[in-house]
């Protein structure tokens, strides 16, 4: 697991190079496509070249989250995201109002928050023995995603519980893992500790990464990729046309998307994570009828979440614009 996070790591790390080209032109984007005057152009401008200082903390935070809750860790990434969200809320208030930087307060108050995240993950990470044993020495914590699990019987809902079996691996995880070195590993997880534990670890899964582990997760990122730009191009595309109106007709739009936006992400993208995790343990323990249902709980869920949030915009529309504009 700690090799594939390494992988993800530098595979991000990589897509943050146009990510940041594409940041460097928000000023010619908010003119020439939506049409901006140049006042609010150069404000844009300026807020993306803010952001861009934390594309990268943002893709090693996603990285070490899905890293976790592979691993069935799930509330402390859970915490650690809900107290990020204060400290921004907090830094938006004392950048945007205390400060008066205006956009580029948030955009700092936003990069500000994702080191802050970053850290605090990396902090529960060291902190936490199991964990930190798990990051330096995979082949002894269950560094392989061999799942090997049984249900015990006192666990809550008859939970999985994972086992992951070193010995058992097959041999088509052979390539992952050296066993003559495991022991070599485990002499440098006792001599060292943190910085120069952690950048061991580091060098160690880069040598364990190899063309076949590339090919893979090329196989697989590129489809997600496609998903991902093509639902976000959807969205941006409105953008565009609603530009095109007004500069009321823009703003009503926005404030309407960052509202399903919360509603996405705190309904159907959260049980998405969870569903994520369930289904995956259930599958690699060889369950496929319990995931194809803890799938199909998940749908459901998300939909009536969602159905939720519609009925209560609706129902309160005038209540939400005022949450963007002000009573008067």
């Amino acid at each position: 697991v700690r090799n594939w996070a390494a992988l993800a790591a530098a595979s991000l790390s990589a897509c943050c190079v146009p990510a940041a080209a594409v940041l460097l032109c928000g000023r010619f984007l908010a003119s020439w496509v939506l049409s901006q005057d140049a006042a609010t152009a150069d404000a844009v401008g300026t807020f993306c070249a803010v952001l861009l200082l934390g594309l990268w903390p943002a893709a090693l935070t996603l990285v070490l989250q899905k890293y976790l809750q592979v691993r069935n860790v799930v509330v402390p990434v859970a915490a650690t995201s809900l107290i990020t969200f204060g400290i921004n809320v907090g830094a938006n208030w004392f950048f945007i109002k205390t400060c008066g930087l205006g956009t580029a307060g948030s955009a700092l108050a936003t990069t500000a928050s994702r080191f802050v995240n970053l850290a605090l993950l990396f902090e529960y990470v060291r902190r936490t023995p199991s964990e930190y044993e798990a990051l330096l020495d995979p082949d002894r914590r269950g560094g392989i995603a061999r799942h090997t699990s049984r249900v015990d019987s006192e666990d809550t809902l008859g939970a999985l519980t994972e086992r992951l079996s070193f010995e058992e691996a097959p041999a088509a995880f052979a390539d992952d893992v050296d066993t003559t070195r495991a022991p070599e590993r485990r002499q440098n997880t006792r001599r060292g500790s943190g910085a120069s534990s952690f950048a061991a670890a580091c060098w160690d899964a880069r040598a364990g990464v190899d063309a076949r582990m590339v090919a893979e997760m090329t196989k697989l990122g590129w489809r997600g990729a496609v998903m991902v730009a093509a639902e976000a191009s959807s969205f941006d595309v409105t953008v565009v046309f609603a530009s095109q109106l007004s500069q009321v007709a823009l703003d009503a739009h926005m404030a309407m998307m960052n509202v399903c936006a919360l509603t996405f992400m705190t309904g159907p993208m959260a049980f998405g994570i969870a569903a994520n995790v369930r289904v995956g343990n259930l599958l690699g323990s060889g369950d496929a009828a319990r995931a194809k249902l803890a799938a199909a709980v998940a749908v459901a869920i998300g939909v009536t979440w969602m159905a939720a949030c519609a009925i209560a915009i609706v129902a309160g529309g005038d209540t939400v614009g005022e949450v963007f504009v002000g009573t008067g």
